[in-house]
C-alpha cells in the first residue's frame, strides 16, 4: 500500500473513530425536528420529493400541530426560514430503509465526518502543493489531524441534526478541491463538477455560502492568479448559487421583522452598547474555546454568557473581555484585508476564519442566540490552518524551537482527542445532555428548564420514593431558576405543573395548569390536567380541595362538562350538598342536554334528595338515549319500585340483570 493511501486511510479512520462510541446513542437535542417528529421524514422515500418543496421546519410544525404539511400555512411556520432538503432526504431515506434507529444515523454522522477529513487533506494538499512533499512534513495533513480532533465539532458530529454541518462542509471542500483541479489542469469538466458540489453543499446548508468566495481568495493568494483568471473559474458556482437563492426564496418564508421575544432574540433587553459590548465578547469566547475548549456547552440562551456573571445578563464595553473581542475583529479584518491587497500566504488561515465565521457572529445580522459551538465547525479549519502554518514557519527560522513545538503540537492534538471522548458521553439522550450542560450554562433559562426536564423523565420511571423525592426537589429548583430568569418563559411553567402533580401537590399543579390555559388559550389539554388534579383530590378523600380544582377548571372552560358532571359527583356522594350538585349539573345539562350519563346522574341527585318523582323523569330521558346501559336501566328501576310500581322496577332490575350476564347481547 502506498503511503498516500495510507494516510487517507489513516484520516478517515481518526474521524470515524473520535465519534465511534456515539454509535449506540440516542436521539437528543434537535433530532426531533429533523427525523423523530418530523412529518416528512417519517414518510422514507415518499417524503423526499416534499424536503425540496418545503422549509426545514415544515414537516416538525405540521406535526406539531396535527395536520398535513401541505395544510401547513405561513403564520405556522418558524421565521427566517431554513432550506435544507438534501440533509433531509439523507434522513428519509435512513428512516425508510432502518426506521426509528439512532445508531445508524450517528454510525454515518461519524463516517461523513471522517470522509471531511480526508476531503480537507487533498483539498489544502492541493490548494498549498503539497502533492509531492511527504504528508507528515505538511500543513495540510496536520491541519487537518487538528481539525478532527478538535472538541468544538461534537455538536456537530455527536448530534444526528448536525449532519447539515457536516454535508454542506464535505460538499464545499469537495468543490473547492475540484475547482482547484480545474484551474490547474484548465479543464472545464473539474470546473462544473466543483460548481455542482457547491450546489449540493447550499442545498445541505446554507452557512456553506462564503465558500463560493472562498476559492477565488485562494487562487489569488496560491497560484498568482490575475483576476480574470479567477472569474473564470468562479463563475459557474456562483451562477449555481445564485440559483440556490432563487430556489430557496421561493419555499421559504422570509422573516418579515425582527424577533421580540427573548429566547429568538437573546439582545431585546440589551441597549445598544450592551449588545455590541456582549458580541465582542463572544468573539474572545469563541477564540478562547479554539485554543482552550473548556467547558462546552450546547447552550449559550440568555442569559448565560462566558466571562461575567448569570446576573449580569450583558457585557458593558468596559469589561476586558469585551475589549478584547473588539480588538480581535479588528485585528483579524485588518490582517484579512491587508493579506489580500499583499498576496500574504500567511493570512489565509484568518481570511477562511473570518469568511466563514461573518455570517453567524451576530455582527452583520441577529442569528437569535449568544453563541453557539455548532457555528465554529467551518471556521476553526481556518483557526487549524493558521497555527500550523505560523508552527512550521517557527520551526523554519528557528531551528531551535523545531522540538518544542512539535511536541506542543502533538500534545495540542492528543488533549484536544481527549477532551472529545469525555465529551461525547453528554450527548447520550436528551437527559444527559441537560444534566450536564446545566452546570455551565447556569445564566440559562433555556438549560434550566431542559435540566427540569430531564428529571421530570426519570421521576416518571422512578420506583424509590426517597430518590423520586430527591428528583422532584431538584426539577424544582431547576424550572423556578428558569423562571426567575425569564419570568415570560412558557415551558418551565408547564413543566413545573407536572412536578407538583407528581409531588401530590395537586392544587398548587391546577394552578400553574391555570396560568399555563390563560397564556395558551383554547389549549384545553391543560383543563384536561386540572380535572385530573382534582381526580386525584378526590380519590385521596380531599373532597373540599376537590371540587376547588373543578371550580379552576371551570374557570377556564366554564362548559366543560366532565368538570361539571365529576364536581357534581364529589358535592352530591362525599359532600351532601345536594344543591351544589343540581347547580353544576344544570349548566352541564345545558350544553349537552342529550348525554345520558349527565340525565342519569341528576337523576340520582333527585333520588337522593327523596324526590324520586323528578328523578324518574331524567332516568326515563336517558334510557331512551341508551337502553342497554345496565346502570341507567337498574336505576330507572329502582326507582320506579321507591314510586309503588314494583311490577316495571323489577322487570327493569331483571333486564339489567340480563344485561350485565357475559352471555348478554
Amino acid at each position: 500500500m502506498s503511503q498516500k493511501k495510507l494516510i487517507h486511510i489513516v484520516l478517515v479512520v481518526l474521524g470515524f473513530i473520535m465519534y465511534a462510541q456515539t454509535t449506540s446513542y440516542e436521539y437528543a437535542l434537535d433530532d426531533k425536528m429533523v427525523i423523530t417528529n418530523n412529518q416528512i421524514t417519517r414518510q422514507g422515500f415518499e417524503g423526499i420529493s416534499k424536503h425540496f418543496q418545503h422549509d426545514a421546519m415544515d414537516g416538525f410544525w405540521a406535526s406539531e400541530y396535527g395536520i398535513p404539511v401541505e395544510e401547513l400555512n405561513d403564520k405556522s411556520r418558524v421565521s427566517g426560514g431554513r432550506y435544507r432538503p438534501l440533509t433531509l432526504t439523507t434522513h428519509s431515506i435512513e428512516w425508510a430503509l432502518f426506521g426509528q434507529n439512532p445508531g445508524v444515523s450517528h454510525t454515518v454522522n461519524a463516517l461523513l465526518y471522517g470522509l471531511l477529513g480526508l476531503l480537507i487533506f487533498m483539498w489544502l494538499r492541493a490548494l498549498f502543493k503539497e502533492e509531492e512533499t511527504d504528508p507528515l512534513k505538511t500543513v495540510s495533513f496536520w491541519a487537518t489531524v487538528l481539525f478532527l480532533v478538535h472538541p468544538l465539532h461534537t455538536e456537530v458530529v455527536a448530534n444526528i441534526k448536525g449532519r447539515d454541518e457536516i454535508l454542506s462542509m464535505l460538499f464545499a471542500v469537495f468543490a473547492a478541491f475540484k475547482l482547484i483541479k480545474g484551474f490547474d489542469t484548465k479543464k472545464s469538466k473539474e470546473i462544473w463538477i466543483g460548481a455542482g458540489l457547491m450546489f449540493l453543499s447550499l442545498l445541505s446548508k446554507e452557512t456553506a455560502a462564503p465558500m463560493v468566495g472562498v476559492v477565488p481568495v485562494s487562487l489569488w493568494f496560491f497560484r498568482n492568479s490575475t483576476v480574470k483568471e479567477i472569474i473564470q473559474v468562479s463563475w459557474q458556482p456562483l451562477a449555481l448559487a445564485l440559483l440556490y437563492i432563487l430556489i430557496r426564496s421561493s419555499v421559504v418564508n422570509p422573516s418579515p421583522s425582527e424577533p421580540t421575544e427573548l429566547m429568538n432574540n437573546p439582545f431585546v433587553n440589551a441597549s445598544g452598547s450592551q449588545k455590541w459590548a456582549t458580541i465582542f465578547l463572544t468573539v474572545a469566547a469563541y477564540v478562547k474555546l479554539l485554543f482552550w475548549p473548556n467547558p462546552l456547552t450546547h447552550d449559550y440562551y440568555p442569559y448565560h454568557l462566558p466571562f461575567i456573571d448569570a446576573e449580569q445578563r450583558y457585557a458593558e464595553m468596559s469589561h476586558p473581555a469585551a475589549l478584547l473581542g473588539l480588538a480581535l475583529t479588528a485585528t483579524l479584518a485588518i490582517w484579512s484585508l491587508w493579506g489580500i491587497v499583499k498576496r500574504k500566504k500567511s493570512a489565509f488561515g484568518a481570511i477562511f476564519f473570518v469568511a466563514t465565521f461573518i455570517l453567524v457572529s451576530n455582527l452583520l445580522f441577529p442569528i437569535g442566540v449568544f453563541m453557539n459551538e455548532r457555528f465554529m465547525f467551518m471556521p476553526s479549519l481556518g483557526f487549524a490552518i493558521a497555527v500550523v502554518w505560523f508552527g512550521k514557519k517557527l520551526i523554519e527560522e528557528k531551528q531551535s524551537v523545531a522540538i518544542a513545538a512539535k511536541g506542543l503540537l502533538v500534545v495540542a492534538i492528543a488533549g484536544f482527542a481527549i477532551l472529545t471522548f469525555g465529551r461525547n458521553p453528554a450527548w447520550r439522550n436528551d437527559q444527559t445532555l441537560a444534566l450536564t450542560d446545566v452546570e455551565v450554562s447556569d445564566g440559562s433559562a433555556k438549560a434550566h428548564m431542559a435540566a427540569g426536564d430531564a428529571l421530570l423523565k426519570r421521576i416518571r420511571e422512578e420506583k424509590n420514593q426517597q430518590k423520586k423525592n430527591e428528583m422532584i426537589n431538584e426539577a424544582f429548583q431547576h424550572l423556578q431558576t428558569s423562571l426567575n430568569i425569564y419570568p415570560g418563559y412558557f415551558p418551565p411553567l408547564d413543566l413545573m405543573a407536572q412536578v407538583y402533580f407528581h409531588a401530590g401537590n395537586y392544587t398548587q399543579s391546577a394552578k400553574l395548569y391555570k396560568q399555563c390555559a390563560d397564556r395558551k388559550p383554547g389549549k384545553y389539554q391543560f383543563v384536561k390536567n386540572i380535572i385530573a388534579c382534582a381526580s386525584r383530590l378526590k380519590q385521596d378523600e380531599q373532597y373540599q380541595k376537590a371540587v376547588e380544582v373543578y371550580d379552576i377548571a371551570l374557570s377556564v372552560d366554564p362548559s366543560n362538562t366532565d368538570a361539571l358532571q365529576q364536581g357534581a359527583e364529589v358535592y352530591a356522594r362525599n359532600l351532601g350538598n345536594i344543591s351544589a350538585a343540581k347547580n353544576m349539573l344544570e349548566r352541564a345539562l345545558s350544553v349537552a342536554p342529550n348525554d345520558p350519563q349527565l340525565l342519569q346522574k341528576m337523576g340520582i341527585v333527585y333520588a337522593m334528595s327523596g324526590n324520586p318523582g323528578e328523578a324518574i323523569g331524567y332516568f326515563e330521558k336517558a334510557m331512551q338515549l341508551a337502553p342497554n346501559d345496565a346502570s341507567i336501566v337498574k336505576n330507572t328501576g329502582v326507582t320506579y319500585m321507591q314510586l309503588g310500581n314494583r311490577e316495571k322496577g323489577q322487570a327493569l332490575l331483571n333486564r339489567a340483570k340480563q344485561l350485565k350476564s357475559p352471555t348478554a347481547q
